[in-house]
């Protein structure tokens, strides 16, 4: 999954927002989202991105990763 931020317009809730981040693939679909969108749509696949037992990405909010 590709992960990119820059201001713009979120295609889930259409507020405009000061950073949005992309969620999809390089070479498919993509979907710019807010971060409280972003959060929410990702609780659900949260468990698959982060390690078995932890690790620093459990204790890091995905939008905030996607910003680094």
């Amino acid at each position: 999954m590709d992960f990119q931020v820059r201001e713009g317009d979120c295609d889930l809730c259409l507020s405009k927002h000061v950073d949005v981040a992309v969620l999809g693939d390089s070479d498919g679909p993509r979907v710019w989202a807010c971060e409280e969108c972003l959060e929410e749509a990702l609780a659900a696949i949260r468990p698959a991105l982060v390690p078995s037992g932890g690790g620093s990405r459990a204790d890091k909010p995905l939008f905030e990763e996607a910003k680094s």
